[in-house]
């Protein structure tokens, strides 16, 4: 006997950073984007380039690693996967405004069965998107319709909040995002930006002299947001920060949080010992 199809399954890439129990918890698939070292490019899922790896090779590298999308090919493979399993698809995109994902996943869409896969654009990364996801997930395990889900979703994405901060300068210099005589000022005096993401718009609304205080400064945007839906501590390959980050937030954080090892393609840019969280405030 066949197994039975689910009304709607969820679809996520993997910039979303949906932990791997979550991922598995509410049947998820997770399209991996692509980290490309030269010539060689790898599924930006955490094994077949594992973070420590990946940032080794980020500080030896002479010409800075690229980030992609998936290639259409294999969206369109994994959709087709996704549809044995479930009637109809929703999909949630990392800022469409901040990476090709999103329109690689719209056109892969229209390729397989545009009647039957819905993309959104989460309008937000990592956790904030992950997030979104999960929300619609959970209302489709209550049983509700499509547009339940979505609707779920969205009502959860005006109370995302992002905020990372840098351990250095010289990631987003070689990237381009700030002057070589910013970065050398800031190294100089050791200038930590925090950056914001709100609504698919980078910003960076504070800055520290120091790591330790860009650290404090977002535990306490962390606390003035409780109580707290949901937590995720965010980091680049700094497990030891983001849990001593947490432990320090004990008292405001939610019975279930997470840890996001964040994907390439912004560990690229922030570069090794970034620390930060992504929350939902609570409704």
């Amino acid at each position: 006997m066949s197994e039975r199809k689910a009304p709607v399954g969820v679809v996520v890439d993997s910039a979303a950073d949906v932990p791997a129990e979550l991922a598995a918890r509410w049947n998820m698939t997770v399209i991996p984007a692509f980290i490309n070292f030269g010539p060689e490019s790898y599924p930006d899922d955490g094994i077949a380039m594992p973070r420590s790896e990946f940032y080794r090779q980020l500080a030896e590298a002479k010409v800075m690693p690229t980030t992609s999308a998936m290639p259409p090919g294999l969206a369109v493979e994994m959709y087709h996967k996704a549809l044995e399993r479930a009637e109809r698809l929703l999909v949630f995109a990392v800022a469409g405004n901040l990476s090709s994902i999103y329109n690689t996943l719209v056109l892969a869409a229209e390729q397989v069965a545009p009647e039957r896969i819905t993309v959104i654009d989460t309008r937000s990364a990592s956790m904030g998107a992950g997030y979104q996801a999960l929300a619609a997930a959970e209302a489709l395990g209550r049983g509700a319709t499509l547009d339940e889900a979505i609707a779920a979703a969205e009502a959860v994405r005006p109370r995302i909040e992002i905020w990372a901060a840098a351990a250095t300068l010289e990631y987003l210099r070689r990237g381009g995002r700030v002057s070589t005589v910013v970065a050398g000022i800031g190294a100089l005096l050791q200038i930590k930006p925090i950056i914001a993401l709100k609504d698919g718009v980078v910003s960076i609304p504070q800055r520290a002299r120091t790591m330790s205080r860009a650290v404090d400064t977002i535990r306490e945007w962390v606390r003035a947001c409780a109580p707290l839906e949901r937590l995720t501590i965010l980091h680049a390959d700094y497990r030891d920060g983001a849990a001593a980050l947490l432990e320090s937030l004990r008292d405001v954080a939610p019975a279930e949080t997470w840890f996001a090892d964040v994907n390439t393609g912004i560990g690229v840019h922030i570069g090794p010992g970034a620390l930060g969280a992504i929350l939902v405030r609570g409704a």
